[in-house]
């Protein structure tokens, strides 16, 4: 057996970097479930009978649900600080914000914030380039990305366009592939969280979402 002590860490850009960080992930992953499931963090229920949402992750961003308590925050505090001494990755705090629903008082919301170290936003801008929050007016909360796509699609394919022939048809075909998740995969959050609020008592095919459904 060799053992031996590294001393440079990794680069950006190694080809292990992504692995050990799923590895590490995996353990967040294990520290928040084990929480749950003694009842310290609750999280946040996606509907009335929906599932309970306590954690969203993709590629090194976290999205984070608790109750609006101080108690269940500090609970969420100490599952970071744990992953911190195990993992060696921190939490950039400087970088984090913290989102309220609008019954939540506003000497509550200081005690929350003074817990997690963090500051408060009225809402997330953007994720992945996206709005979190589309609220009645779509096409001013989407001209950014609809003049970014007018300036890609104006070049040939070579030069750096996607080469869509038709964006309706691609748009259509992946409407179509997300449905085809929400039919498939029946245990997924997503197509929990889909149930619960729109079909509880049917199923995909005869989803009726009102006049005036929500955008996602």
């Amino acid at each position: 057996m060799w053992l031996y002590t590294p001393s440079r860490g990794l680069r950006q850009g190694d080809p292990l970097s992504p692995y050990l960080y799923i590895l590490c992930t995996e353990g967040l992953i294990a520290l928040i479930n084990s929480v749950v499931a003694r009842g310290e963090w609750n999280g946040v229920r996606v509907g009335r009978n929906g599932p309970v949402v306590s954690h969203w992750l993709f590629a090194d961003d976290a999205l984070l649900f608790a109750g609006a308590l101080v108690e269940e925050c500090r609970v969420v505090k100490e599952v970071l600080q744990q992953y911190k001494s195990s993992s060696g990755q921190r939490v950039n705090y400087a970088k984090s914000a913290i989102s309220f629903s609008l019954n939540v008082g506003e000497d509550l919301r200081r005690d929350i914030c003074g817990v997690l170290g963090v500051a408060e936003v009225s809402s997330h801008a953007k994720y992945l380039g996206l709005p979190t929050v589309v609220g009645r007016s779509k096409v001013e909360v989407f001209a950014s990305i609809t003049a970014w796509c007018k300036e890609k699609m104006c070049q040939p394919k070579d030069d750096g366009d996607l080469g869509f022939k038709s964006l309706i048809h691609m748009n259509t075909a992946l409407l179509a592939k997300q449905a085809w998740r929400l039919v498939e995969a029946k245990e997924s959050m997503l197509a929990l969280a889909y149930k619960a609020k729109y079909y509880p008592e049917g199923n995909f095919w005869n989803a009726m979402v009102g006049s005036s459904p929500s955008f996602i």
